[in-house]
């Protein structure tokens, strides 16, 4: 079965067409420096008004490219995330430290 994933996603209004248009994933990029970017407050704050129309579906997904742990675990506490996307050389002690 092929999912969608929708990555990049900013505003309430882009997250709520992905969701009517069926998206399985929305992915909130936390990468620092990247255009397509979203403050955690922000991110926290859209997640929490998507899933008051969208309880299920679609699924979080936080994109995370070679951070530091110590700037991972806040965002990943605070933003109700129902997976992490590591996008960058994470060595698998690194993704053994996030379960």
């Amino acid at each position: 079965m092929t999912r969608i994933k929708i990555c990049g996603i900013q505003r309430l209004t882009d997250a709520q067409v992905a969701a009517q248009a069926g998206a399985d994933y929305l992915g909130i990029v936390f990468v620092p420096s990247r255009r397509r970017g979203l403050a955690p407050a922000a991110a926290a704050q859209l997640v929490a008004n998507l899933r008051a129309a969208y309880p299920q579906r679609p699924r979080i997904v936080g994109l995370f490219a070679d951070q530091p742990l110590d700037a991972l675990i806040p965002i990943i506490q605070s933003v109700p995330l129902d997976a992490a996307q590591l996008c960058g050389a994470e060595s698998p002690d690194y993704c053994r430290q996030l379960q």
